[in-house]
């Protein structure tokens, strides 16, 4: 439609052999127009019609988007049986940095094993002071 406007304005006449359709009458642009209605109500029914799709496919569960292609409960056991990340992607076929960002996003079980225990008793009872400030009265 645009395009056929733009033509309009420089002194292009558009008239459509196939369709019968004649720019150059007022007749012909009523068509063009009845025509870009139609097209841009089709449009907004698919749109509305595939969200609705969607809605429904989320509301029953169904996980839509790119399949993962790492297991991340494989990773996890591999991680526990103490494996490295390099030796997890080669066993798994990925790359290492995507074994990385699995165990960052959803917690990497060894990552409390190699920590100094006066450390870990330092983190526990900074946790404890901060729940004993939070429950505190005031």
């Amino acid at each position: 439609m645009n395009t056929l406007h733009e033509l309009s304005e420089i002194g292009v006449e558009f008239i459509s052999l196939k369709d019968q359709i004649d720019m150059t009458t007022s007749t012909g642009r009523l068509m063009t127009n009845i025509i870009g209605a139609f097209a841009q109500f089709e449009c907004d029914l698919i749109r509305s019609r595939v969200n609705a799709g969607l809605a429904n496919a989320k509301a029953k569960g169904v996980r839509l988007g790119r399949p993962r292609r790492i297991d991340l409960y494989e990773v996890k056991k591999l991680r526990r049986d103490g494996c490295s990340l390099s030796q997890i992607a080669k066993r798994l076929d990925v790359t290492k940095s995507a074994v990385s960002k699995i165990l960052s996003k959803h917690g990497d079980p060894n990552r409390l094993k190699n920590i100094d225990p006066a450390r870990l008793l330092e983190l526990i009872a900074a946790v404890k002071k901060r729940t004993d400030l939070e429950t505190a009265p005031y």
